[in-house]
């Protein structure tokens, strides 16, 4: 072994730091992996984007921050026992060595990139040049494109396309192994019980105890008359009406709200004069209740200042409402105040509103993450505590000030659902046993690295832009 090279032996890894045989020169390459060369711009690419910011990572996780967005001083921590420079020459090596194992199982199954793809890493490569305009300083970048960038840290776009072409090779050798058709694929009950035990998928509805300005419900009739409304939603469900019909009524209520509250705010600025006097409190609304209507709109949810006690249909009509004044659907508010005026301007804008009818229940699907949820705290809570017999129930969340209309469905016959996410379910099933297969390939490499760059040229700490 010549003198200008070292060997270093780290569990089974030869890794060598060679310099060059001209002394310090840089040859376009940082050394090779298993006899494979490895241009510098990739293991640039490796330290100052993928490790450094691995290595943010872990030091917010130690810190017990992982939600901080203030800028951590990654070279004066050790990371897992290491100084930070050594951490990230290391990690950048172990992604090079997987670069290098997928690379290699790529062409040994004989897979290939479908011209799809060939398109999409062409449109990023050119993207690269886009002028960034101002978006430059909100990315921290004195140049005017991400290439001019890379290129000026020293990376060419030919690593960023092998690297991002490896990234495509890498995703389709972990099919290969896993799909359906796959070498060892994943069985299709332990992919049901992965969504079951970590997806829920809902249909609800937030109805507020609130009046059109958003403003709380104070009598009770009016909040029973909420309730009321709701549970008529979820026993109509139940019955075997279609959801779709529901939840249009709901959009539907909600768009005529939305368009008596708009109304009355383009009315307010072209009355500035008197609009204070007209709409502040003394605006209330009636509801029409067609008596003896089969259909969704039978009956009138409560509404004092928002939702309306049940009346007649017909205005100034003798009849009494009947006694049972149970809400069953919602019925379009008819405004009724002093002023006329106000009156018809309000009103046209609500008998034009409209809502749109969703073409299947399945448009209506909510998908959850029992460890990333979008919903509330407590409404998570109560949807995993729910039965997924899709059967429609209450819960009422004295916090939000609401009552929910909840439906949670059997995640597994979500046929459409489970094919979009079938890869990512792969994924959090296999990806350990993944990692670990192609770990046990190329921990065997050899890995010979020009000493001068990696910790001279090109040691992190004095990379162009990484830590500043």
């Amino acid at each position: 072994m010549s003198k200008n090279f070292r060997r270093i032996i780290a569990a089974s890894t030869a890794i060598v730091m060679t310099a060059s045989l001209c002394g310090c020169s840089d040859s376009g390459y940082i050394g090779t992996v298993n006899g494979v060369q490895i241009p510098t711009g990739m293991y640039l690419y490796e330290v100052a984007f993928n490790a450094y910011n691995q290595a943010a990572a872990k030091i917010k996780e130690d810190r017990g921050d992982d939600n901080s967005t203030a800028e951590v001083k990654v070279f004066t921590e050790t990371i897992e026992g290491k100084p930070a420079s050594a951490w990230l020459k290391d990690t950048a090596v172990e992604e090079l060595k997987r670069y290098v194992a997928v690379e290699s199982l790529f062409t040994e199954y004989g897979l290939s990139l479908s011209a799809e793809d060939t398109a999409s890493i062409n449109d990023y490569i050119k993207a690269l040049d886009d002028d960034l305009g101002y978006y430059a300083q909100y990315y921290g970048i004195e140049e005017s494109s991400f290439g001019e960038h890379y290129e000026n840290m020293g990376i060419s776009k030919s690593s960023l396309r092998s690297l991002t072409e490896n990234s495509y090779k890498n995703k389709y050798v972990f099919l290969h192994n896993y799909d359906t058709d796959g070498l060892t694929p994943v069985p299709d009950d332990e992919i049901s019980d992965y969504a079951a035990e970590n997806y829920a998928v809902v249909k609800y509805l937030k109805v507020d105890f609130t009046d059109y300005q958003g403003i709380s419900l104070k009598e009770e009739a009016d909040i029973d008359a909420v309730r009321s409304l709701a549970q008529s939603w979820a026993d109509r469900y139940n019955a075997g009406e279609e959801w779709t019909q529901i939840q249009y009524e709901y959009d539907l209520r909600k768009a005529w709200y939305d368009a008596w509250v708009e109304a009355e705010d383009k009315y307010a600025e072209e009355h500035a004069s008197t609009a204070e006097s007209l709409i502040d409190g003394t605006s209330t609304a009636e509801s029409p209740e067609p008596a003896s209507a089969p259909d969704a709109h039978a009956t009138a949810e409560a509404e004092s200042t928002a939702e309306a006690v049940p009346q007649t249909e017909e205005a100034g009509s003798d009849e009494a409402p009947a006694e049972d004044t149970a809400v069953t659907a919602p019925v379009k508010p008819v405004v009724n105040t002093d002023d006329a005026e106000y009156n018809e301007y309000c009103q046209k804008a609500i008998d034009e509103a409209t809502a749109e009818k969703k073409e299947s229940a399945d448009d209506c699907d909510k998908f959850i993450s029992k460890e990333n949820s979008s919903l509330s705290e407590k409404l998570t809570e109560y949807v995993w505590n729910a039965a997924a017999d899709s059967k429609a129930t209450l819960f009422e969340d004295s916090e939000a000030n609401c009552v929910y209309v909840v439906v949670r469905d059997n995640i597994t016959t979500k046929t459409s659902w489970l094919e979009t996410q079938h890869e990512s379910i792969l994924h959090s099933l296999r990806d350990d046993a993944y990692n670990e297969m192609l770990k046990g390939i190329y921990d065997n490499y050899t890995v010979e690295l020009n000493d001068y760059l990696i910790n001279t040229k090109y040691a992190p700490e004095k990379l162009k832009g990484i830590g500043e």
